[in-house]
Order: C-alpha cells, then sequence, then structure tokens
C-alpha cells in the first residue's frame, strides 16, 4: 500500500478503490451504499508504512557488507541508489515506482545470502 485513504470507515490503496468506485457505489467490503465517495488521505497508515518500509530498507542495507563483493557489487550499488532516491521522494508520489524496484531487488539479495 502507498496511498492509503478512508472511505466508509475503512482504510483502502486510493488507485484500487478508485477502480471499484467506477463501477460501484458500495463498500467493498460490507456491501452496504457508500453515503459518500469521498476520499480522505490516511496520513497515520501512510506514516507506518513508511516506517515499516524504513527498516525494511535498513535491514537490507545491514546486509551490503556481506554483498560487497564482485558477484554482488552491481546489485548492491542500484540497491543503495534505490534507497537513497527512495528516502529524497518519501512523499512523492514517485517513490511508489522507486520502492517497487526495491522491493523486486531485495528478495533475490536476501535469497542469496
Amino acid at each position: 500500500m502507498h496511498d492509503p485513504v478512508f472511505i466508509g470507515g475503512k482504510t483502502y490503496e486510493r488507485s484500487a478503490i478508485e477502480k471499484w468506485l467506477e463501477e460501484s457505489d458500495k463498500c467493498p467490503l460490507t456491501n452496504k451504499e457508500l453515503a459518500s465517495k469521498e476520499l480522505t488521505p490516511n496520513d497515520d497508515k501512510r506514516s507506518e508504512i513508511f516506517e515499516f518500509m524504513a527498516s525494511v530498507i535498513k535491514k537490507v542495507l545491514d546486509l551490503l557488507p556481506k554483498l560487497m563483493n564482485k558477484d554482488h557489487f552491481r546489485q548492491a550499488e542500484e540497491l543503495l541508489d534505490h534507497a537513497d532516491a527512495y528516502n529524497k521522494t518519501l512523499k512523492n508520489a514517485h517513490s511508489k515506482s522507486i520502492m517497487e524496484k526495491l522491493m523486486e531487488l531485495i528478495p533475490d539479495l536476501i535469497k542469496e545470502n
């Protein structure tokens, strides 16, 4: 989840609920009619997500010394670049694509060590 929003007392990913609301006026969880289609940012959830992702990045960055050999140097360098970009753009829509790239790299790096 990258852009959490409230609607009908529940939290959803903005892109997913917007797509749902194109087709329906009902809550996807309860199937009850929504009083409003207004989306409200869930800043608390967004902060929790960013804190969690920062902890994941920190754990992966802690692995980097093990990865700094010629077999893994390029992946480690790419990971550092993406982590740095992510930290600079946390409140920017671009952070979603950066985090997706990070999450792509992390499993392979962890699996190999």
